[in-house]
C-alpha cells in the first residue's frame, strides 16, 4: 500500500527558524568577546597564515584560474 507523505506543518518550520536564530545568537555571543584578541596560541603560525589568506582574498578577490 502506497501512502502520500504528510505535508509539512508551518509549526515545524517556525520551530526550526527559532532554533536556527537561537543557535546563531549563541555562537555570536560566544565568539564576540574574543574578536579583538591577538593571534596567539599553540597554533599561532596557522592562525596567522589563515588571516593573511583571508586578508588577500578580501583585497584582491578570489581567482581559481
Amino acid at each position: 500500500m502506497i501512502t502520500e507523505p504528510a505535508p509539512h506543518s508551518s509549526g515545524t518550520s517556525s520551530r526550526w527558524s527559532v532554533l536556527a536564530i537561537l543557535l546563531l545568537v549563541l555562537f555570536i555571543g560566544v565568539r564576540l568577546p574574543n574578536l579583538g584578541s591577538p593571534l596567539l596560541g599553540r597554533h599561532d603560525f596557522r592562525q596567522t597564515q589563515t588571516m593573511l589568506t583571508a586578508y588577500w582574498f578580501a583585497q584582491d578577490g578570489v581567482t581559481l584560474a
